[in-house]
């Protein structure tokens, strides 16, 4: 917002240099015309001008300093000799000095000022008592037109005064809009970011059954061997130690997966420099199962010097986009089951960009500008929030100041993860 302050600055820099300028012009006419004592007044004036411009003190006192040598100029002009001209006009210009300089209280208040030093000049004439260079007729007219163009000021300020008020409230108004607006939009990215939390929790319940099935059949199935080979007294030591061990292995093999699935679940911590081959191998011991599952080829392609390059922002974060992408192939496989050779290829390059490639068939080109659309999903109803892909690249925005880029590929997709090329610290987490 524009400070007024620095706008009443700029007026009384541009009317001090037009009076320095005025004064110095006539103050040379005036030597030249063997006007001395004048001319000696005019240097006098732009002197103390001079002096006021430059010192270092407030705005106010400038403006009031330059007003008072306005009105010790003008009583000059009264009783200089052929300034007839230069009187009228720098009477007439003071109505804006004033109001122009200051609020429209003090610009009334000097205003009235000088028209009283006018009007008792003229009194003073008539009685006889001064006598300037001006006819009393001279006199009344100028005073007439000065109260004529203070009156004009005056007006003018008074409407300018009412049109700013009506764009304070206006700005008051836009300001509590936007406002609103802002809270609604945060609002809203909360209920988004908790909606895409809990779709993304109802995929891992279900990867850890998937996950946990083999192990607990492969327990249960031990205990019933261990339960029948006692009944029928087959057991001996070395059995029950065999036993025993492979049921402890599978166990611990349980314990890896919840511990992989609750160092994913934790909350978003602060943004750091880490690898992002990493990040996909922990997403991927959170899949791995489900894909093998669902007979799909995962192939990882990187080079010594992406493997080397590191990213900055939260790691579980990317974790969350890269397991977005994933699922959503998984389910773009499904919808094809027939389909021979199922392959995603995750690829790093050296930029340390990601791309994420499939086979599963692509999208229709009709709604490829949708796809990052919030609720946009082409799943069957219950199957898919339609957040995923939204809440991806506004995390690639928002915390890494990059990007999630969608490409076609004739037989399936390419979901491109752009970071910058400088990562910056202290950005604000989705």
């Amino acid at each position: 917002m524009v400070d007024i302050k620095d706008i009443v600055l700029k007026r009384y820099k541009r009317f001090t240099l037009i009076t320095i300028v005025y004064l110095t012009i006539f103050g040379i006419m005036r030597y030249y015309n063997n006007e001395i004592l004048n001319s000696y007044f005019d240097f006098f004036i732009l002197l103390i001008v001079l002096i006021n411009y430059k010192l270092k003190y407030s705005l106010e006192k400038k403006i009031l300093l330059f007003l008072f040598i306005s009105i010790c100029l003008l009583i000059f002009l009264l009783y200089s000799e052929n300034t007839h001209n230069t009187g009228w006009l720098w009477s007439l210009a003071f109505p804006a000095f004033s109001f122009l300089l200051n609020n429209k209280k003090e610009g009334i208040k000097w205003t009235i000022l000088y028209g009283v030093i006018l009007l008792s000049i003229l009194a003073l004439q008539m009685l006889h008592i001064l006598i300037s260079q001006y006819t009393n007729y001279e006199l009344f007219v100028l005073f007439s037109v000065y109260i004529s163009g203070a009156f004009l000021m005056y007006t003018f300020q008074k409407e300018l005064d009412m049109y700013n008020e009506n764009l304070r409230e206006l700005n008051n108004s836009l300001e509590i809009k936007v406002s609103k607006a802002v809270k609604e939009n945060r609002e809203k990215d909360t209920i988004l970011n908790i909606q895409s939390k809990q779709a993304q929790m109802g995929e891992m319940v279900s990867m850890i059954a998937h996950q946990w099935r083999q192990p607990l059949n492969s327990i249960s199935a031990s205990a019933i061997r261990l339960q029948l080979e006692s009944d029928m007294n087959l057991l001996d030591k070395e059995k029950i130690t065999t036993i025993s061990n492979f049921i402890q292995d599978k166990t611990q093999d349980m314990s890896e997966i919840i511990n992989s699935f609750l160092e994913f679940s934790k909350p978003i911590t602060n943004s750091e420099y880490f690898n992002s081959v990493d990040a996909i191998q922990k997403v991927l011991t959170i899949v791995g199962t489900q894909f093998t599952i669902h007979s799909i080829n995962l192939n990882i392609v990187y080079s010594e010097e992406s493997d080397k390059k590191k990213i900055y922002g939260s790691k579980n974060l990317l974790e969350q986009v890269i397991l977005n992408l994933l699922i959503n192939t998984r389910d773009a496989f499904n919808e094809k089951p027939s389909s021979d050779n199922k392959t995603i290829t995750i690829k790093i390059e050296q930029s340390g960009n990601i791309l994420i490639k499939d086979n599963a068939g692509g999208v229709a080109t009709d709604i490829t500008d949708k796809i990052f659309n919030p609720y946009f999903t082409t799943k069957e109803e219950g199957k898919g929030t339609g957040l995923g892909l939204y809440m991806s690249r506004k995390i690639m925005r928002l915390n890494f100041q990059g990007d999630l880029l969608y490409e076609a590929l004739e037989d399936g997709t390419c979901f491109k993860i752009v970071f910058p090329k400088k990562f910056k610290k202290g950005v604000d987490n989705v």
